[in-house]
């Protein structure tokens, strides 16, 4: 009997065992990687949502490099979720990826790795897109399709639909290096129309571009990605967007070289006007003055005016200044201004003639050859003023032609009259410096005035800034709000709608990514860079996914310095001067 009871002893132990190491392996089993699909059907101008979903221990992140063949990623979130049945716990990590097909046909997720584990490929079918559908439109227009090389052509990029979209952003626009481009308008604008009595919602942003090569040039089509609300609510209850993305069709610019009887340097443009300015309308023998010569074109940039020298002139001395440029945007396009300062020193008197200043250019609306010019310039330049003109230091040697005449017309004198003259020469001289000495101490009150006033200044300023830090408002996105979806994930895109939102609540309410990158570029250089970085990203038409991680780390800085001002406002105590005449005991 005892036998029996200790055989059945060691079985049960034995099975206790084996059941044991056969649910650590199913559990082992169970604990996979699998990638869904929202859908299997889906339009190549549609974004669709992939799931991945990671049970058990994740180690690291999953290489997301082989979607990127056949996907552009356009935003990441990720969240943790832990399940118990029967007290048996199961913790997953979820990444939900916004993609959007790159070709129609049947397309294959393919199998990703996440740590050792290992998801199994899936097949989706992607429609063709219409690109151009009959709601929404995208078109590249330019104002010139046979431009001159060099020469301005505006480009207007403009989206119409007659569904309201959210918000829209045109993601890609590719010219080639041999292209330089400005942008007119620094954010497109959006506004409503009506086409054929059907009202439409128009997204448009304009740029000027200048080829620097003849022959071909081929536009490719540039990308709309629109945001149009849906009925769908997340778990918070804010809305959900349906990502679409338009295209236009390309467009072919043939640009014409220089004509063969333009003249040199070639400066093709609308209108080109010369002026001039002098700074003093008297000119005087040593003095000098400033001669402005301003040239002012319709169609060109700055760097490509050319420079105002001015030949030798015999008895006029010149010095030419670094010249100012400057490139000013509408909607005709480019203005540009080049200002030349050359510095006139006249050496003698008379009468002088700066010769005509002739520029030729080309008339890009005329096709033909054009001349400004200005001049000549008459001078008018005065002698010196006679006392200005420097006389030999006086010694006790070298008397003035005065003194020598009076010594000849005058008798020495002999006497105590020179030991009187002697004596009152102190007394002039001491006399002479008092206005300098009241005059200095008069300077040294003001000055000492002016940095109480620029201290006091100061002081007020701080006081401002310190006041007017941002906070989080009631109505907008504070910024744990924003630092924590940016780490979760968020497209470009996405990224740029909230901070366009979170930075309604700085100081003046700046309005797009560069606006409030400059409000902060001052106080807080790191957050205005990236964002800078991020406004760069959205129109260099790549295709790597944007890293937010830099812009929440900044965030995170800018929020601790935040709260350390506020923790460290405490209101001052006066300091108070020991009495001046203290009781004595």
């Amino acid at each position: 009997m005892v036998n029996q009871l200790s055989r059945f002893t060691r079985f049960a132990q034995q099975l206790t065992a084996t059941l044991l190491v056969l649910a650590l392996s199913l559990s082992s089993a169970w604990a996979q990687f699998t990638v869904e699909p929202e859908r299997f059907t889906t339009s190549a101008n549609s974004t669709l949502q992939l799931t991945l979903k990671n049970e058990g221990d994740s180690d690291g992140s999953p290489d997301l490099a082989p979607l990127k063949k056949d996907f552009e990623l356009m935003g990441q979130n990720q969240s943790s979720k832990t399940e118990c049945v029967n007290f048996d716990c199961t913790q997953s990590t979820i990444i939900r990826l916004t993609v959007m097909p790159k070709r129609s046909g049947k397309i294959t997720i393919p199998a990703l790795n996440w740590g050792k584990k290992r998801s199994e490929p899936v097949t989706i079918a992607v429609k063709k897109g219409d690109v151009q559908s009959a709601g929404t439109r995208v078109e590249l227009l330019v104002d010139e399709s046979a431009p001159y090389v060099q020469s301005q052509v505006i480009l207007t990029l403009r989206a119409l639909s007659n569904e309201k979209f959210v918000r829209g952003q045109f993601t890609h626009l590719s010219v080639p290096d041999s292209v330089i481009v400005e942008a007119i308008d620094s954010e497109a604008t959006m506004s409503q129309t009506r086409i054929n009595g059907v009202p439409h919602w128009q997204m448009e942003r304009r740029f000027a571009l200048f080829p620097q090569r003849s022959g071909k040039l081929e536009l490719s089509p540039a990308r709309f990605q629109a945001y149009f609300a849906t009925q769908q609510r997340d778990m918070f209850g804010r809305a959900q967007y349906a990502i679409k993305q338009f295209a236009s069709d390309s467009h072919t610019l043939d640009v014409r070289p220089q004509p063969s009887n333009a003249a040199q340097p070639w400066l093709p443009a609308k209108q080109l006007a010369l002026s001039h300015y002098l700074s003093e309308e008297t000119l005087t023998v040593g003095e000098p003055v400033t001669l402005s010569i301003s040239a002012v074109s319709d169609g060109l940039l700055a760097q490509h005016l050319p420079e105002i020298a001015l030949p030798e002139i015999d008895g006029l001395k010149t010095y030419p200044d670094q010249p100012v440029l400057d490139d000013s945007f509408s909607a005709e396009g480019v203005t540009a201004k080049r200002v030349d300062k050359i510095a006139l020193i006249p050496t003698r008197a008379g009468r002088f003639e700066i010769p005509a200043i002739t520029v030729n250019w080309w008339n890009t609306q005329k096709d033909k050859n054009e001349r400004v010019e200005i001049g000549p310039i008459a001078l008018e330049v005065a002698p010196a003023a006679s006392g200005s003109e420097q006389q030999p230091p006086k010694t006790a040697n070298t008397p003035s032609p005065q003194d020598s005449k009076t010594d000849q017309t005058a008798p020495p004198t002999q006497g105590p009259e020179p030991a009187a003259e002697v004596a009152s020469s102190p007394r002039k001289a001491a006399a002479s410096y008092w206005p300098y000495i009241a005059l200095a101490f008069a300077l040294l009150w003001l000055a000492t005035l002016a940095i109480a006033v620029v201290f006091w200044r100061k002081q007020k300023r701080a006081a401002a800034q310190e006041n007017s830090a941002p906070e989080a408002s009631a109505t907008g996105i504070s910024t744990t709000s924003l630092r924590q979806r940016l780490r979760h994930g968020l497209s470009a895109t996405e990224a740029a709608q909230w901070i366009t939102d979170w930075g309604t609540q700085l100081p003046g309410q700046p309005r797009g990514l560069s606006a409030i990158a400059q409000t902060l570029e001052a106080s807080y250089p790191d957050i205005a860079e990236a964002i800078y970085a991020l406004h760069r990203h959205l129109y260099s038409g790549t295709q790597q996914p944007w890293d937010g991680q830099t812009l929440a780390e900044a965030l995170q800085s800018f929020q601790e310095k935040t709260f350390a001002t506020k923790a460290n406002k405490k209101p001052r105590q006066r300091k108070t001067l020991p009495p001046l005449y203290p009781d004595s005991k």
